[in-house]
This record gives C-alpha cells, sequence and structure tokens, in this order.
C-alpha cells in the first residue's frame, strides 16, 4: 500500500503526466460566486488545504465545504490526488450538515479511486470514516499494518519482562486508536514493552513542532563544544538585531520563547514566502525581552542562522554528523526552504523508533552506549524551568506531576519522557483524520502511564 503524507499533497505544483484532470462542479453548500470567488482565487493551495482541514478538525463543517469549494475552483484542485481528499472532507461535512449532495460527491471520490491506482490510502480514509458514521460496508481483508525492520536502536520485550501492568498500556493503546493516532510506542529500561502501527503509517513521518526540542539539542551540542554561549546576542548572528529594541534579545531568549516576538497568525510556513529565516529576521518584538513566555515559531526559526553561524556548517548537516549519526539514526533528517534554510520550528523527517530515541537520549542523560553525545550539565539547564514560564524549558515542555520532560508537536506528534519511571512514550499523527472518534488527551496518558508503573495518584 502507497501512503502519501499529507506535506506531499500541500507540495503538488502540476498536474503529473497521464493523471486525469476532472470538472469542477458546483456545491450544495458554500457556492462560491461573483466578487468573493475572484478573491478566493489568490488563495495558495496549500494554505486553502490547511484551512479546510483545520475547519473539519474544529468540526465548522461549514467553513470545510466552503474551503473545499475554494481548493476544487483552483487550477491544482483537478489533480486526482488533491481532489481525492478535498472530497473525502467534503463528503464528511456534508453528512454531518445533514445534506443531500453527500451521495453525489462519494460517487465521485469513489469514480477518482476506481480510476487512480496510487489512491488507496485515501480509499481506506473513506472506509474508516464511513464505518465511524455507522454506514453498513461489505467486509473486506484489512491493510497490512507496518513492520519496522530491525534497526540496532531498541530491544523488544514484554510489558511484565520491566514490571509493568499491561492493563492500562491497553487502555492508553484503544485510546491511542480512536483519537487517530499512526502510532504510538512506549519503552522502559530501554527495551520497547509496546508498539502498535495503524494500516495508514508511513514512512518518513514529520515531527510537527516537536523539532522544536530537537533545535534545544542541537544548541546544547555547540554549547559543549565551546562555540554557543546562551547569553550571546542575537544580533552577532543576525546583523538584522543589532539594533533598536531587538538588539538586547539573547540566544537563551530564543531558546525559551520569551524574546519579545508575539504569535503570528499563519506562522513561518504561510507567511515566509520561500525564506522563512529573511522573514523571521525581518520582524520586530512586541515585549520586553525575558517579559514574558510566547510561543513563536519565528523565534525558533531566527535560531537557524544563530546555530549554523556557531556551526561553521549548514546546520542540517551539522544535524546530521554531530547529533543524528552518534545516536544510530539513519532516516531523521532536517528540512529545508526553498532557498536552503534549515527548519529549526518544524517538520524533520523521521520514524516513530528513531523521534523516541530523542526521549531516551534524554533518560540516558546524553550517552548512546559508551559515547557522551550531549552533556547531562545541558540536559539539567533544558529541563529547568525558565523564567518566563514553569512549563518551558530550552525549548522542552515541563511537567511537575508527574514529573515528564516533553518534546510536543501539532497533533499530538510528541515525546514525553518519565525520568523517574524510566519510561519513554512517543506517538505520531500525519493529519487530523475525519474518522477520529474522541481527541487525544495527555492527562490521561499520564494517569495510565503511572498506573502501569504501579504508582497510585
Amino acid at each position: 500500500m502507497t501512503i502519501v503524507p499529507a506535506l506531499f499533497v500541500l507540495a503538488v505544483a502540476a498536474v503529473s503526466p497521464g493523471v486525469r484532470a476532472l470538472p469542477v462542479r458546483s456545491l450544495a453548500v458554500g457556492i462560491q460566486t461573483g466578487q468573493q470567488a475572484e478573491q478566493e482565487q489568490t488563495h495558495d493551495i496549500g494554505a486553502a488545504l490547511w484551512s479546510m482541514r483545520r475547519s473539519a478538525q474544529e468540526r465548522d463543517w461549514r467553513e470545510c465545504v466552503r474551503w473545499a469549494g475554494i481548493v476544487l475552483a483552483m487550477p491544482h484542485g483537478s489533480i486526482a490526488l488533491i481532489r481525492a481528499e478535498v472530497l473525502l472532507y467534503r463528503f464528511a461535512a456534508e453528512r454531518a450538515l445533514a445534506s443531500d449532495a453527500a451521495p453525489h460527491t462519494l460517487a465521485e471520490f469513489e469514480s477518482i479511486i476506481a480510476d487512480e491506482g496510487d489512491l488507496d490510502w485515501l480509499a481506506l480514509q473513506m472506509r474508516l470514516l464511513r464505518n465511524s458514521l455507522g454506514d453498513e460496508l461489505p467486509r473486506e481483508n484489512q491493510p497490512d499494518t507496518f513492520e519496522p525492520a530491525p534497526d540496532g536502536l531498541w530491544t523488544t520485550a514484554t510489558p511484565e519482562d520491566h514490571g509493568l501492568d499491561a492493563r492500562p498500556l491497553a487502555a492508553h493503546l484503544e485510546h491511542c486508536k480512536k483519537s487517530g493516532a499512526d502510532a504510538v510506542l512506549v519503552a522502559r529500561g530501554g527495551a520497547i514493552v509496546q508498539e502498535w502501527y495503524s494500516p495508514l503509517y508511513h514512512e518518513p513521518v514529520y515531527t510537527m513542532s516537536s523539532v522544536k526540542s530537537i533545535t534545544g539539542l542541537l544548541a546544547g551540542v555547540l554549547v559543549d563544544a565551546g562555540k554557543l554561549d546562551v547569553s550571546q546576542r542575537v544580533g552577532a548572528f543576525v546583523p538584522e538585531w543589532n539594533e533598536g529594541d531587538r538588539a538586547s534579545v539573547t540566544v537563551e531568549h530564543l531558546l525559551t520563547m520569551s524574546s519579545g516576538l508575539p504569535r503570528v497568525r499563519g506562522g513561518v510556513g504561510m507567511n515566509a514566502g520561500g525564506d522563512a529565516t529573511a522573514y523571521c529576521a525581518g520582524l520586530d518584538i512586541q515585549y520586553e525581552p525575558g517579559e514574558r513566555f510566547v510561543y513563536s515559531n519565528e523565534g525558533v526559526q531566527l535560531l537557524s542562522p544563530v546555530l549554523e553561524t556557531a556551526a561553521g556548517v549548514p546546520l542540517w548537516e551539522f544535524a546530521r554528523d554531530e547529533l543524528f549519526a552518534p545516536m544510530g539514526l539513519t532516516t531523521t533528517e532536517m528540512r529545508r526552504d526553498s532557498v536552503g534554510n534549515t527548519l529549526t520550528y518544524a517538520d524533520a523527517r523521521t520514524t516513530l523508533r528513531e523521534l523516541a530515541r530523542f526521549g531516551q537520549l534524554v533518560l540516558d542523560d546524553g550517552m548512546v552506549g559508551d559515547r557522551s553525545v550531549i552533556s547531562s550539565e545541558w540536559l539539567d539547564a533544558m529541563a529547568k524551568p525558565s523564567e518566563a514560564s514553569a512549563g518551558y524549558g530550552y525549548l522542552w515542555w515541563l511537567y511537575e506531576d508527574p514529573k515528564v520532560v516533553a518534546m510536543q508537536g501539532y497533533l499530538h506528534t510528541s515525546v514525553w519522557v518519565f525520568p523517574e519511571l524510566d519510561i519513554v512514550v512517543a506517538r505520531v499523527q500525519s493529519r487530523p483524520y475525519l474518522h477520529a472518534v474522541e481527541a487525544y488527551e495527555p492527562g490521561k496518558m499520564f494517569a495510565w502511564i503511572g498506573a502501569a508503573a504501579g504508582e497510585s495518584r
């Protein structure tokens, strides 16, 4: 089964040879006409797809239908891959709105799937969606789930081998399945004690914002090597930040989300125009540096030129050679924008098992075997609450009850480290699946992990 990740859909920029273009049909709900339709044609297709998915995630079904119509009216909306996904979302919205158009949308979707040979991942999503809606479908063989190859990174064991009660772990796994996870892994003592993959799992996976925590580790590698000091001014690396209020912003401010940058609507991905670093370097701060915690993709992306200058080589290359390779990671890599900037705020490529290794690195005090990859001194500093937020260190999230250090990303593509329990939990999800019947709740996971380890809460 071939599965195309969500970001591949956003990247489609031309009709592939042999792909059938389909006529645009009007919507029963949310038809775009006149001046409004003309204005909507100016939308970037990636941004429009994102807005459609987000509307569905928030169960704003009329907005979902509206954005579906915008995408279908775009030139690339006739590409079978894009059109089929949009019809999937429109069908879900029309069913929720009890629209008579739903059967027609389903028929068109099935026509595309029948004509194209590489969209079975979307066909499976439609099947899962219709099952969740109560449709009685003919029984079909379940697609094979992913089987990870031996990687030399992990051993496997039963929960009981490591003193864990399997029942709370099973409850957490069921929660992952119902909330739309692509995969989940639980490890204790360096051994995987639970691992599950949905039929929709595909590698590489994208880290979402969990890559910010990898950026925090890269800063530590540079500090350990004497190439970086967190008290240095950002202006020493980014000339535009040498004047005005921005001149007092330090590397530590960027690491703790307290640079004074505001949260920007749309973020780097929708506003940068292909040059993420230039976009972020041109932003102004709105608050006194160190005054408050404000989650900022832009502030973390600004660490890209800072760390790259300190490293003296392209940052993606430094990450590969000085962090990923020593950890034994062969798939994980930092992504770059269209002009070559390493993206430090989102979406490194990885696998479930490799993503979980970052949590194990923290548990093992920065050691891989007998090699120190990152110092325990940096890990201690990284897990210390900043002055701006008790729940945040150097690009890692912090919890006190229970004690947890975490990488966190969109859709709970995250790694949670329980240092007092010697446990790592990793979960990945590539998109907000329409067949999910409940929202993932990390608090419930904390309770289940504590119960599995014999803690009474």
